[in-house]
């Protein structure tokens, strides 16, 4: 699945977000802000979810073993990162 839609990309995130363990409230407010103001968004089947905000790729891994399942990546440019998001996460 494929959206643009910021709303459905948001919807129960921030109380997720909020109830994740292992993460510091700067990275929690980091990461609502990257999902908020996201211009793309993807769930996959296996309930992986991925957010395009400017230059920053942002992964919420449906299956992990430790208390932090997101993962980030700042990109040199929004460009090098919408490639990324398009050619590598939506799939």
């Amino acid at each position: 699945m494929f959206m643009t839609n910021n709303t459905k990309a948001l919807e129960n995130v921030k109380g997720r977000i909020e109830l994740e363990n292992g993460l510091t409230p700067l990275r929690r407010n980091h990461y609502f802000e990257l999902m908020k103001n996201c211009e793309q968004y993807t769930a996959k089947p296996n309930g992986d979810q991925h957010w395009l905000s400017g230059n920053w790729i942002l992964t919420q891994w449906k299956n992990v073993e430790h208390p932090n399942p997101f993962e980030s990546w700042n990109c040199r440019s929004a460009e090098i990162a919408r490639e990324a998001f398009e050619n590598h996460i939506d799939y």
